[in-house]
């Protein structure tokens, strides 16, 4: 079936491998192509008449969709472009479509001498998809950048705008994958940026990986560094391996916590590693709480080079799951996922989270969340 009307693109049975970073899933009942906003509406329509659900996908890059596939409605944002408006001498307003590919949109900022997302580059994936997650590395947050979010709100069948505050901005999360999770269908995203801006130096990779003037850096600079960075071996190439980056969150434990993390690993382990990842828990703070990197953590429960049918860690970072021959199924990423969460929990007691969202799993299925 292929059905045009109102701007939509409608398919039957498409193969979600196709469209998501990992490479693998099964077909979507109906693939609905958004390349207006305004259409958002008519999307959801079609889906209410087909009494389906709905799943809302950008670039694919933090999903995990079962082998079964989507049995709903999968409506893709493809949306692009964005407009510019000057905020006095300082800044600019960049109000830039959901579709949009995420790093060409940082590319084009660092171009035009827009600083506050430069340490943000080669992140895969849409823009629609950044307040979601919250998505930061090496020192910045987007959530420092955004003024508002447009979005059609599925409720209230009502479009609406949302505040930062609205959105409920924390470490890697927001209301749209809390509390809200699949409310809002986000259309649009207004940044300011900065037209006079300095080198973010504080994560330390970035500043050892720039010379002793990195402060006087340029934005171009700074973007060499980062994809330098991204692309040094310790992640894989997303273009030639099927994978989502980080497969778990980075833990965030209070002080307590990270000293029950230590007596346990000293029982389980070996004193000298609990000793050793303590001290690395304590230098990153992150308001009361002290950020425990996942891939460390996952290394000092002796987890690497594990592999499940054709899922594998990746050799460079045991943090990122890998399709590894390009022919992995997605039930062997999520059994591969829940031997190392399980590996984890009983050296340490810390329970994982998973990052990218599970699509298509039934209840009976070993939960990956």
């Amino acid at each position: 079936m292929h059905d045009t009307r109102h701007e939509l693109t409608i398919q039957e049975q498409v193969p979600l491998s196709a469209w998501t970073s990992l490479r693998m899933g099964g077909p979507a009942r109906y693939f609905v192509t958004l390349r207006s906003a305004d259409v958002v509406p008519n999307a959801f329509e079609f889906a209410r008449q087909q009494s389906l659900p709905t799943l809302v996908l950008g670039g694919g890059s933090n999903v995990l969709v079962s082998d079964d596939g989507f049995s709903g409605t999968v409506i893709h944002v493809a949306t692009e472009g964005y407009t510019v408006k000057t905020e006095g001498e300082t800044a600019v307003l960049v109000r830039v479509a959901a579709g949009e590919s995420w790093d060409d949109f940082v590319a084009d900022a660092v171009r035009n001498g827009w600083w506050g997302i430069e340490n943000l580059s080669l992140i895969p994936g849409k823009v629609g998809a950044v307040p979601i997650q919250n998505v930061g590395a090496y020192g910045q947050e987007v959530s420092d950048t955004i003024i508002s979010v447009e979005a059609w709100d599925t409720q209230r069948e009502e479009w609406c705008t949302l505040t930062p505050t609205q959105c409920a901005f924390g470490y890697r999360q927001s209301l749209f994958n809390t509390s809200e999770a699949d409310r809002y269908v986000i259309t649009q995203v207004t940044f300011r940026l900065h037209l006079h801006g300095t080198p973010n130096l504080t994560h330390a990779a970035v500043a050892g990986a720039l010379p002793e003037s990195g402060h006087e850096a340029s934005l171009d600079a700074m973007r060499r560094c980062i994809i330098a960075l991204r692309t040094d071996g310790r992640l894989p190439d997303v273009r030639e391996t099927g994978n989502v980056g980080s497969f778990f969150k980075h833990v965030l434990l209070s002080e307590v916590e990270l000293q029950a993390m230590r007596d346990r690993m000293a029982e389980t382990l070996d004193p000298t590693i609990a000793g050793r990842l303590f001290d690395l828990g304590q230098r990153f703070r992150v308001g009361e709480r002290y950020k425990l990197p996942a891939g460390a953590l996952i290394r000092a429960c002796g987890v690497a080079d594990w592999q499940e049918g054709g899922a594998a860690q990746f050799a460079g970072n045991p943090l990122v799951l890998i399709n590894r021959d390009g022919a992995a199924k997605a039930q062997d990423v999520r059994l591969l996922a829940h031997r190392i969460r399980d590996c984890v929990f009983e050296n340490s007691g810390i329970e994982l989270t998973v990052e990218p969202r599970c699509i298509g799993f039934s209840d009976n299925e070993h939960d990956c969340r």
